[in-house]
């Protein structure tokens, strides 16, 4: 999928195999802008610290769709937020490429923070989990993509990560956000454990 207003395009693997789902996508910036990917998602190490793995996306099944995202999520209308963390940016100079791939293990297990937050927040006291069994028979990769403007600040989000950044102001690069995104029918489909909610006694 290409972006005329990004002049950006992405090409995409999406590839059931045993045992896991091999994503990968490629974009290349045709443009004459720096470009920034909010594909940087930090988890937290058992020692604290932050870890960036490519595995770290957003993963969450709408339907029969399972959507793999690395963007800024979009709130949902009834979670109210003080505040959110950005994913971190990979900076794209024009004319360069970048590619990015990793396997996810079958069942794909669902994790999106906005929504787990949302289930939570109607569940009355009740936890969230993801163990339902589910199947998804298409699959959709979607990448945040955002023109970077010369006010904008970057920062390395650590001395460990110098080429990942936290972008400022965050809120003009997350409404500046524009979605690359490729989908793939699967046959036969996969299983996924998406979310539910477990009653207390």
């Amino acid at each position: 999928m290409s972006s005329a207003t990004l002049k950006a395009s992405m090409t995409c693997e999406i590839e059931p195999r045993p045992g896991a789902l091999r994503l990968a996508y490629r974009i290349r910036n045709g443009g004459e802008t720096r470009l920034g990917l909010f594909n940087r998602i930090a988890t937290l190490r058992a020692d604290g610290t932050q870890d960036f793995a490519p595995a770290n996306a957003y993963i969450n099944l709408d339907g029969r769709t399972l959507r793999i995202r690395k963007q800024v999520l979009p709130v949902p209308p009834d979670l109210k937020m003080a505040g959110r963390q950005l994913p971190g940016l990979t900076v794209l100079d024009p004319g360069k490429v970048y590619d990015e791939g990793w396997s996810v293990e079958i069942p794909v297990r669902v994790c999106e923070p906005l929504q787990r937050a949302l289930l939570a927040l109607k569940s009355a006291g009740g936890s969230v989990v993801a163990d339902r069994p589910a199947e998804a028979d298409s699959v959709e990769l979607a990448i945040g993509v955002v023109e970077i403007d010369s006010g904008w600040r970057l920062d390395p989000v650590s001395a460990a990560h110098p080429d990942i950044f936290q972008v400022w102001p965050p809120g003009q690069a997350a409404a500046a956000q524009q979605i690359l995104h490729e989908r793939k029918e699967l046959s036969p489909p996969i299983p996924v454990l998406d979310y539910r909610i477990v009653r207390g006694n």
